[in-house]
């Protein structure tokens, strides 16, 4: 079952339960305008909770903040970068994760902009993530995942462009 149904499922269950409690406190008269206040409220927090607010995604890294680094840790530090913003998205968001770890970077032979990078992410969204590689494990985890990302240097930053899963 996926993570997200299963919090949808228990915020009804709890809001239904608050419904039920007031509606059996008031009196009737009163129940129809606690019901539609409820159902409003309901309404506006499942819809801003799917909704989140769109933000830049973050595959660049300005070269000012890169001049000690080598570009496998220019190419770790984006990677961070776009596992955060995946899991800083509201809970319903397309893509949502909730934790992520064990970030690789390695070098590709003959390829000196091409990276292979290896990570694992605990998904809220296997929909998203399962297709393509890594490993299902308990408790949503997906070990192992895996990505050719190429490094390119634009103007003022760094870029970081997904090849696929494979060369």
């Amino acid at each position: 079952m996926n993570i997200n149904l299963f919090y949808s499922i228990c915020i009804l269950i709890l809001i239904s339960i608050f419904c039920i409690f007031f509606l059996k406190l008031y009196k009737k008269t009163n129940s129809l305008k606690i019901y539609l206040i409820l159902l409003t409220l309901i309404s506006l927090n499942l819809y801003y909770s799917s909704h989140s607010p769109i933000t830049p995604y973050p595959d660049t890294l300005p070269i000012k903040e890169t001049i000690h680094m080598t570009d496998k840790e220019i190419v770790y530090t984006i990677v961070k970068q776009e596992l955060s913003y995946h899991k800083n998205k509201s809970l319903f968001a397309n893509g949502k994760i909730f934790d992520y770890k064990d970030i690789s970077v390695y070098s590709v032979p003959n390829e000196p902009t091409i990276y292979s990078v290896v990570f694992s992410i605990q998904s809220g969204d296997d929909d998203f993530w399962l297709p393509g590689n890594g490993t299902k494990q308990e408790n949503n985890w997906i070990i192992n995942k895996s990505n050719y990302m190429q490094l390119i240097k634009e103007k003022d930053y760094y870029r970081l462009i997904s090849i696929g899963t494979g060369l």
